[in-house]
């Protein structure tokens, strides 16, 4: 079977302008409802409130269309990857050892079998794991291990009976994803195929990393709660005397609602595989 990557969504430019006119115009209204209390002049509140939405349209679509470059990129890098991982499981099996062992660092023993920093790997991307797999695997690390040596199985795919002889296995063992090799290959900037021009990706700039930050938590998910919130709390401001509290807070909540739009949950990392990126 072959690899296939998982592509991050790529809005159009059209979709992008209309989030883009939607989030500048919420802004505006808590502007308009700000300007309305400092300023008297009607017509002054207008002019200015239709030039703070056409500002910060302009300012958002440009930061969505700085977002929509770097998903394009992203999405070139992944279809990259998918390439090389459909090579290693195509490729001739000298070719397979070669590149595994110098992108892990390792030596390679027999088989799919590789040794580094006193653990030992058995890589196989090539076909779904299977009893043979294991018993080869078994033979060949209880024959080189160590008191402190440990067995990673790193796969794609696997049988269902391979896991039945992992549960009346008494190896010290662990199951890893082929993700790791995808990482390595990423880290060490080491690839079985030649890369192509790729586009390079934007420098993340620090006001993004302040707002991660500050809004860490905070995810899609909470985008309909805050949105509503903030809304009601505007137009309450709107018809109740002395409302300066609910302005403030609504204000506070639509803002955050709009940041929560672009946060994504954050996956843990494996330790366990660290030495493999010394």
């Amino acid at each position: 079977m072959f690899f296939v990557n998982n592509k991050c969504m790529v809005k159009s430019k059209l979709a992008l302008i209309i989030d883009s006119l939607f989030i500048s115009t919420l802004f505006s209204i808590i502007s308009f409802l700000w300007l309305r209390r400092i300023i008297k002049n009607a017509n002054l509140i207008y002019f200015l409130s239709i030039l703070i939405n056409l500002s910060l349209f302009i300012l958002i679509l440009f930061l969505f269309l700085k977002s929509h470059n770097k998903k394009l990129f992203k999405n070139n890098n992944e279809k990259f990857i998918n390439n090389c991982m459909n090579f290693l499981l195509v490729c001739d099996y000298k070719s397979y050892i070669e590149f595994l062992s110098k992108l892990t660092n390792s030596k390679h023993i027999d088989g799919f079998l590789f040794e580094s920093n006193n653990n030992f790997l058995y890589i196989n991307l090539k076909t779904e794991l299977s009893p043979s797999d294991y018993f080869n695997a078994q033979e060949l690390f209880l024959k080189n291990k160590n008191d402190e040596s440990k067995l990673f199985f790193i796969f794609k795919n696997k049988s269902k009976q391979f896991d039945e002889l992992l549960l009346l296995s008494n190896l010290n063992f662990s199951l890893i994803s082929s993700d790791t090799i995808i990482k390595l290959m990423n880290n060490k900037n080491l690839y079985p195929i030649q890369v192509n021009e790729q586009p390079k990706q934007n420098i993340k700039q620090k006001i993004n990393l302040f707002i991660k930050s500050k809004t860490k938590g905070i995810t899609k998910s909470h985008f309909k709660e805050l949105f509503f919130s903030g809304i009601s709390l505007l137009f309450i401001s709107l018809v109740i005397p002395f409302s300066n509290y609910y302005l403030i807070l609504g204000s506070i909540l639509l803002i955050i609602s709009i940041i929560s739009l672009f946060k994504k949950d954050i996956k843990p990392t494996e330790n366990e595989t660290d030495f493999l990126f010394k």
